[in-house]
């Protein structure tokens, strides 16, 4: 890089920050004890400000410990950062590297992201004209004019006159990569006059958008692959389906996005040169331009396109070891190279606005405010959801503003509120046919509850969501065409009432858990889905079509029913008979190559409720064995514990405040503790070794991991290290052979959590390893194990 004239831009600084200085520029730049980051008192606002300004352009990395040597050194209260790069890529590339190498725990990496959010910024090459380059420019172009109103309003007023309400438009169609050469010299100042800036990459909202515009990246490599082996590491890598690479063509961007708009203020200040389109090249002055709409597009893509890039090398060494080096290498050199021509295949709608400086609210506040003002936009930001929100927050949820985005907590709307409400008081029917006008009246009875059982309605709102979270998961229940045939055979219509019932149930369904089950906040997936087998049979007995389900009717008929059942429901008795009909009746059942946890604990509870005419089976898990060649058996897979078990290790907990001091509980008094020392129902499913059929299977009326408790504490502590360091690579792993070990457990990728250090990531649990699961069987089966 060339040098930079510190002493010019400290001045141009006083005008861009609105600031000034209390003594001369040199007097801070000819300091002996500086280098590089500068102490400079000042006055902004007509308040006393301390400014930091670090020069990062001159300094060849951001250096952590002086900068905040610096910064804690400094007692004033009002302290702002500016930071001096030679552009977004260079800013970019200094905080990664500074965020891996140097913020080594939890509590730098939250700082270091603290002040870059907050920090503003001076690019050295945002003094530059940007040229943009317009392709096919003669089939490439719409232009629009406004000059005003033809005629004045009155005598007295001259539209035309005063030139106010021209306006001119200009409309091309531009690849990324020229965009890019805007946005690398700009970086957020291009959205100073938008409603809205860019969504941080670490927001998880903004990660949703990145992940869907690195597909573009991903799939250009795979079609542009010189060789088989290439495409192949491609495929594998990225995970690449035909249906994504079909969706992301990079040709296709055009279609799915809505565009970007440029605004060029024309004001005094503004000459030609600051935009001027001269043959097929657009000249564009830095500081006079904005975007005003389409931040999330720009701000995502590019942070999309240098994630690819930081990862690509990691990915490429872990794929398969019968890979050679030199084709590792190969394809890495290619695959960089073919990420940055992809801007190229990409191709934006632009709009370049040019209108003076007292019209560029209107137009930003046009382009930006088409939703109206409704009346749960206001409740939202009321004093009761306020005070909801404190008793929300203990749950990790919070009920979000109109346009408020998702950050540590569980976002729901208003109107999610109180539909979830309704279904924990059994009024499911209302739920479903929620009137918009009942929102205050229903809030009020929250604030009325909380008063009085705060814990009672937390309980239940967290569970009621996680019914939701789960119910479209509900479909991957895989039962067999023989169920249907034995259905058709009683004269039954069941089929037709289950179809009605999955696809309008879910408000029934939600109060159907929370008045049957003692199961509460985040709840197993195998409890779920056992209820959820009773709740259609229930129901199934009903008439049942979508106007009942609109209504509380049904659901206080199956109450009342229950009431009169549970006097005279006795115990279900699981002996070697029962266990012997129960395989029988699951070969019969199972669909072909289907060993399924979710259609194993659907069949098993249909049984049950079939055979034995029971319908109350306490909740229960399984374990699916596997037959080896040897004729022993195999744990199928590791056994996982509750998400509560994890859960309550980051809920609650505002990890980006640094000074979060709230402890972690000991092991005495954790939730996995609790459950290692629990007992539960468990059925062992012994399958053959072509995953086909049943073999056996053991029923265990009180099985648990107590014997391990030793070990369940050491993976416990190994957690709260890794919660306290912020890295989730310390979380203890299956291989470090530990009887426990953290791994994922979500709905799907987008299920996440921030960790502590700040990231986003997806949701994780304790699991037993498939060893310790043998290790217990084997001491109570007569069944070998490998």
């Amino acid at each position: 890089m060339e040098g930079i004239d510190l002493f010019s831009i400290l001045d141009e600084m006083k005008e861009k920050f609105n600031v000034e200085y209390e003594d001369e520029i040199q007097s801070y730049l000819s300091n002996p004890g500086n280098k590089n980051i500068y102490v400079v008192k000042g006055i902004k606002n007509e308040e006393f400000v301390t400014f930091i300004i670090y020069d990062c352009f001159s300094d060849t990395k951001f250096n952590y410990e002086k900068f905040f040597s610096v910064y804690e050194s400094i007692e004033e209260a009002a302290i702002e950062i500016i930071m001096i790069f030679d552009d977004w890529k260079h800013e970019y590339d200094l905080y990664e590297e500074c965020y891996k190498q140097e913020a080594t725990n939890r509590e730098k990496k939250i700082k270091l992201s603290g002040i870059f959010e907050q920090k503003k910024t001076y690019y050295a090459k945002a003094k530059e004209t940007v040229k943009l380059l317009i392709k096919n420019e003669g089939i490439n172009y719409l232009e629009y004019n406004f000059e005003g109103l033809s005629t004045p309003v009155s005598k007295d007023e001259d539209y035309l006159e005063d030139k106010h309400d021209r306006i001119n438009g200009r409309i091309y169609n531009l690849q990324m990569s020229e965009i890019k050469k805007l946005y690398y010299v700009t970086g957020k100042d291009l959205f100073i006059k938008n409603v809205r800036l860019g969504i941080e990459s670490k927001n998880i909202f903004a990660k949703g958008i990145k992940d869907s515009f690195k597909k573009y990246f991903q799939v250009y490599c795979y079609l542009n692959s010189k060789t088989n082996i290439q495409q192949t590491i491609a495929k594998n890598i990225w995970k690449l389906t035909h249906e994504i690479v079909q969706e992301n063509l990079p040709r296709k961007f055009w279609y799915y996005h809505n565009g970007i708009t440029f605004l060029i203020e024309n004001g005094k200040d503004i000459t030609s040169k600051d935009f001027e389109i001269i043959g097929s090249v657009i000249n564009i002055s830095p500081e006079k331009v904005s975007v005003i709409n389409g931040a999330q597009t720009l701000t995502n893509i590019f942070y999309g396109i240098q994630e690819v890039l930081g990862e690509l090398n990691g990915l490429i060494d872990n794929i398969d070891e019968s890979i050679s080096d030199k084709e590792k290498n190969a394809t890495k050199l290619l695959f960089t190279g073919l990420i940055e021509e992809s801007l190229k295949e990409i191709y934006v709608k632009s709009i370049f606005i040019k209108a003076d400086s007292t019209l560029s609210e209107s137009i930003t506040n046009g382009l930006n405010t088409q939703i109206p003002i409704l009346e749960e936009d206001s409740l939202a930001a009321s004093k009761d959801i306020l005070e909801i929100n404190e008793a929300l927050y203990e749950r990790n949820i919070k009920v979000l503003k109109v346009g408020e985005k998702q950050g540590t907590k569980r976002g729901i709307d208003v109107l999610d509120l109180c539909k979830l409400y309704l279904t924990t008081i059994g009024q499911p029917g209302k739920s479903k046919n929620f009137l918009k006008s009942g929102m205050k009246n229903v809030i009020d009875d929250i604030l009325d509850l909380i008063d009085k059982e705060k814990q009672v309605f937390l309980d239940d709102i967290e569970t009621s969501l996680n019914i939701s979270d789960w119910w479209p998961l509900r479909k991957k229940i895989n039962t067999d065409k023989n169920e249907q045939e034995v259905n058709t055979k009683k004269g039954m219509d069941n089929e037709e009432k289950k179809y009605i019932i999955e696809l309008y149930g879910k408000n029934y369904f939600q109060s159907y858990f929370l008045s049957t089950s003692t199961e509460r906040g985040v709840v197993d997936e195998e409890v779920i889905i056992q209820s959820y087998t009773k709740f259609l049979n229930e129901f199934s007995k009903f008439d049942v079509n979508l106007g009942e389900f609109k209504k509380d009717d049904l659901f206080k008929l199956f109450k009342s029913n229950k009431e009169t059942a549970m006097t005279v429901n006795q115990e279900i008795i699981i002996d070697s008979s029962t266990i012997t009909a129960l395989k029988k009746y699951l070969n019969e059942m199972i669909p072909n190559n289907s060993n399924q946890k979710s259609s194993i604990n659907y069949l098993i509870t249909k049984y049950f409720i079939d055979t034995e005419e029971k319908n109350d089976l306490k909740a229960f898990r399984t374990i699916p064995m596997i037959q080896k060649k040897n004729e022993k058996y195999v744990a199928k897979e590791a056994f996982p514990f509750s998400s509560n078990t994890f859960k309550v290790l980051y809920q609650g907990k505002d990890f980006l405040s640094v000074g979060e001091s709230k402890p972690y509980n000991n092991y005495e008094d954790s939730a996995f503790k609790k459950a290692i020392n629990e007992t539960f129902i468990l059925f062992v499913i012994y399958w053959d070794r072509d995953k086909k059929q049943i073999n056996n299977i053991e029923y265990y009326p009180e099985f648990s991991f107590k014997d391990f408790d030793n070990e369940a504490e050491t993976v416990y502590k190994k957690t709260i290290e890794a919660f306290e360091k912020g890295d989730y690579d310390l979380f203890p792993k299956t291989s470090e052979d530990l009887s426990f070990h953290i791994r994922t457990k979500a709905i799907d990728a987008n299920d996440q959590f921030m960790f502590s250090n700040g990231e986003f990531i997806t949701k994780r649990t304790f699991w037993a390893n498939k060893d310790t699961i043998q290790k217990i069987l084997s001491k109570q089966s007569d069944i070998l194990f490998d």
